[in-house]
């Protein structure tokens, strides 16, 4: 694979995919190392306090899989980001990503994103995270969509809605512009910065237009899947 230059062959790993025989209850070993550019682990979300978290503890954290430490090690390295750590050992070219939204949840992001305050909180998180776990290689936005309010559905005990505002159009690009510039700031120039952003054309001129924030991201990942489907 050319990493550099080549084309990218980009994943999401679900971390609730452990608990689901549909997924294969689903391991960072079963990732095709060898095929694949950039992993999305999905998800992590914004929390209340505007930092960046993971929607599952136990998966990503503390479960055990083939190469979790012991458990008499002090700072335990376990669950999902451990298997990171070791396949990044035997991958160093495949860029591990925190993907931090997706379709459920959003809640958070408006609210973050609304002030300068909300937004540091939420860029020296993520500064912080990469700092103690260096295999992290960067963060991915899930944000669907900036600048729509779009109420939680009741069919889906999982889905927190995903409130918006025309606010949203501005504050999106601030927010990777000051993640950015804070990454360069923090000696972090080589974590990557990317987007999940919709080819639909109605919500595009609603909220973010990738020609306002594109130089601050190293590549955006298009939602080919809102092409066709069942709406």
């Amino acid at each position: 694979i050319d990493y550099e230059h080549g084309k990218k062959f980009v994943v999401y790993f679900p971390n609730w995919g452990t608990y689901n025989d549909a997924h294969l209850n689903i391991s960072v070993g079963m990732i095709p190392w060898d095929k694949v550019t950039h992993i999305n682990h999905a998800f992590w979300m914004v929390g209340d306090d505007n930092k960046v978290v993971t929607t599952d503890e136990f998966a990503d954290f503390q479960k055990t899989f083939d190469h979790s430490e012991g458990w008499d090690k002090v700072d335990r390295l376990a669950g999902h980001l451990g298997e990171y750590n070791y396949y990044k050992k035997q991958y160093p070219n495949v860029k591990v990503m925190i993907s931090v939204g997706g379709w459920t949840k959003g809640q958070n992001f408006h609210k973050m994103a609304l002030t300068k305050e909300g937004r540091t909180t939420f860029i020296q998180s993520c500064i912080d995270l990469m700092r103690k776990y260096t295999f992290i290689d960067g963060i991915d936005i899930d944000w669907e969509y900036p600048g729509v309010d779009r109420a939680a559905d009741p069919n889906d005990e999982a889905d927190s809605g995903c409130p918006g505002g025309p606010e949203d159009k501005q504050n999106y690009t601030l927010m990777l512009k000051e993640m950015r510039e804070a990454f360069d700031a923090a000696g972090m120039s080589n974590k990557l910065i990317t987007v999940a952003a919709t080819m639909n054309q109605n919500t595009i001129a609603q909220g973010a237009n990738p020609n306002d924030y594109d130089e601050y991201v190293d590549f955006i990942n298009i939602m080919t899947y809102d092409a066709h489907g069942a709406f």
